[in-house]
């Protein structure tokens, strides 16, 4: 064998390892995915129009991309469409474990039997049970993110009340706060006439989005500062147990350490050409 086909032997081996050590790191190195899920009923089918639902979840939407999140963005959906949209939000987190995952709806809810459920475009209640079989249960919604193995979430809910109803909805109720982990949940009840424009929830959540480094400890800080609850507007913020980020440094998975090096193969003496 020539020197030449000797030397080179030696080169690619090492050149091939010294390829998959790069881009193991750089795959480590890689953001996390971050997915976002923008519901926005105003457009109900036997009850008042909703405009601030519509605006609120435009701007939502649009503060969510210009943060990097992937955004799907639904308005005025049937319950069947609801619930597909969440189950397969559900299922795309759940691809992808290291997901950053944000969840948003407006529109009517309602509570019944001690449960609030979500009520779509859809609805038509003639009697209150009713709800049992279009609503749907706002754990549903709330679960796809809490329950899940992203590594940071939030969910937020801007509650509207339905006409001819006062019930306070139990919004502290609506999340074990043992259970969240590093993800966050902000919800609003809104009741009375509102003004034309985003809903104040979606306005101070844009200003929170627009952060260069989204902690959400220090997010939902802010938020609750920005919205005091009044006769009109009822306000829970409940932080992750650990600290979360949806954007920034601190959101993306630390660089795995290199394997070890492998060892030099000894080189045996080249044979002497006569």
């Amino acid at each position: 064998m020539s020197i030449w086909a000797i030397r080179h032997k030696r080169f690619f081996p090492a050149c091939a390892m010294a390829l998959m050590v790069a881009m193991v790191a750089t795959a480590a190195r890689a953001e996390p995915r971050r997915l976002a899920l923008v519901i926005g009923n105003s457009l109900y089918a036997r009850m008042p129009i909703i405009a601030p639902c519509a605006s609120a979840a435009n701007v939502v939407a649009g503060a969510l991309k210009r943060a990097g999140f992937e955004v799907t963005q639904l308005a005025n959906v049937s319950n069947g469409q609801m619930g597909s949209a969440m189950g397969g939000f559900a299922e795309a987190i759940g691809k992808s474990p290291d997901t950053i995952a944000v969840a948003y709806l407006c529109g009517y809810t309602i509570v019944f039997d001690g449960r609030v459920f979500l009520l779509p475009a859809s609805t038509n209640l003639m009697r209150e049970t009713d709800v049992l079989t279009q609503g749907i249960v706002s754990r549903v919604l709330i679960n796809t993110i809490v329950r899940s193995n992203a590594r940071a979430g939030l969910v937020l809910l801007d509650n509207m009340t339905v006409p001819g109803t006062d019930a306070a909805l139990p919004l502290d109720g609506l999340v074990d706060p043992a259970t969240l982990g590093s993800k966050g949940f902000a919800a609003t009840q809104n009741r009375g006439q509102m003004r034309e424009g985003p809903t104040p929830f979606a306005t101070a959540l844009v200003a929170g989005f627009a952060a260069p480094a989204i902690d959400v400890r220090a997010m939902l800080r802010e938020l609750r500062a920005s919205l005091p609850a009044t006769p009109q507007l009822a306000v829970i913020v409940q932080e992750p147990a650990e600290p979360a980020w949806l954007s920034g440094p601190l959101s993306s998975p630390p660089p795995a350490s290199p394997p070890p090096a492998t060892p030099p193969l000894a080189t045996p003496p080249l044979a002497t050409v006569a």
